[in-house]
């Protein structure tokens, strides 16, 4: 009995960490995409909206580059108006 609740346990912790590499693992690729892959995105999409006759194509790419940072912009800016609209 006490080495099935021990065996157990370690199967527990054993996921548990196998979850957490998970969720660093997640975060990290979240970082580079914020970093590297957005900016590109973003910066390619002008060159197209600029240079080329792919207008669709250049917006396209402007609205995937700016989508990492639009939800936190969004959240600031909504948060800010709940503020001013209490104090009224």
């Amino acid at each position: 009995m006490v080495l099935t609740q021990i065996r157990g346990e370690l199967v527990r912790q054993e996921e548990a960490r196998a979850d957490g590499e998970h969720r660093r693992a997640l975060e990290r690729l979240q970082l580079y995409y914020t970093l590297i892959a957005a900016p590109v995105a973003f910066g390619t999409g002008v060159a197209f909206v600029a240079l080329t006759p792919l207008v669709g194509v250049g917006l396209f790419l402007i609205g995937a580059g700016l989508a990492a940072f639009a939800p936190d912009y969004v959240r600031m800016v909504l948060r800010n108006k709940g503020e001013r609209e209490g104090e009224s």
